[in-house]
């Protein structure tokens, strides 16, 4: 049985910051020393943990197991030192963090700093992805999800849900007259983001129903409200952002049985059992984070300042 740690310093490294030469620089030795051990660590265990190219370093499958052990046996024994020490333990290390763009990453844009702020010796790296995020190929210990549920195999804890509307001007109504059903919206100019279809609940069901528009906004929150509050069309968005201008009448929901309520935001991990002390912190800050009240409003004006909510009321 293996139980040196020699090499699982280096390792971790080149996990953490993506490569052998800032895992150098960041340990301070040269490329040379941290190859040399990683491979003696993987001659001792048998098995090859990194696959590396001229443009990437990515996790075997054993390596992604063998990470995960690592990963707790390193947060072992900083508790065991802090104790030795008579000292609380103190969160310290890298954490890698995926979000999927949208809603995802805009809280973790949001709260990671809080984060931060209270852990001086934590680090984190935020990647922001448009599509599935395999938290194990790419050696992410924490990963913010939109959505259905994750793969079973992952551990997952839904953290927020939220509603998806649809709302046009008073204006634009006026003038094309006001959906009855989701078929209707094929007569309709629709403000786009990325995709070319909305989801819609009917009855029990969710399902995609395509359309189309003379404005597609792509990644840009407020100028897709913009496009919207300028008579463009009816848009399809996270409910929480659209609310202000639907309570000061500017928008006016419409298709409301068809909207979807309960769109989640999952945070997902591969550990078993605890996780390490700096990552375990962060879930629950992020777990007391979204709870907080007031939690919504505060992503709304990180994302649509209030000088832009001042300039969308003067639109009409």
């Amino acid at each position: 049985m293996v139980t040196r740690w020699d090499g699982i310093e280096e390792f971790l490294a080149v996990v953490d910051q993506g490569s052998f030469t800032r895992a150098a620089r960041h340990l301070e030795v040269s490329v040379a020393i941290v190859s040399r051990r990683i491979a003696q660590l993987e001659q001792r265990l048998g098995f090859k943990l990194l696959n590396r190219t001229t443009r990437s370093v990515g996790l075997t499958r054993a390596g992604e197991e063998y990470l995960n052990g690592c990963r707790q046996a390193v947060a072992s024994l900083q508790l065991a030192h802090a104790a030795g020490q008579g000292e609380k333990a103190v969160p310290q290390g890298h954490i890698k963090v995926a979000a999927i763009k949208g809603f995802a990453s805009d809280v973790a844009a949001y709260l990671i700093p809080q984060y931060l702020a209270q852990h001086p010796e934590v680090s984190v790296d935020l990647s922001v992805f448009v599509r599935d995020i395999d938290i194990r190929s790419q050696g992410v210990d924490l990963a913010l999800l939109s959505g259905g549920g994750p793969e079973k195999s992952l551990h997952s804890e839904l953290l927020h849900t939220r509603s998806f509307c649809m709302a046009a001007t008073p204006n634009y109504l006026a003038r094309h007259g006001t959906p009855r059903t989701p078929e209707d919206l094929k007569q309709h100019d629709c403000v786009m983001a990325d995709a070319p279809f909305w989801m819609i609940r009917d009855g029990d069901e969710e399902r995609p129903i395509l359309v189309s528009g003379r404005s597609r906004v792509h990644g840009h929150i407020p100028g897709l409200l913009h496009a919207a509050l300028n008579d463009l069309g009816i848009v399809y968005f996270t409910e929480h952002y659209i609310r202000p201008h639907i309570e000061a009448g500017r928008l006016i929901p419409v298709l409301q049985k068809y909207w979807i309520t309960e769109m989640g935001t999952w945070l997902v991990h591969d550990y078993e059992g605890w996780p390490p002390l700096h990552i375990g912190a962060l879930i629950d800050h992020l777990r007391e984070g979204m709870a907080a009240p007031g939690f919504d409003s505060h992503i709304r004006a990180l994302i649509c300042p209030q000088s832009l909510e001042e300039k969308f009321s003067e639109v009409l």
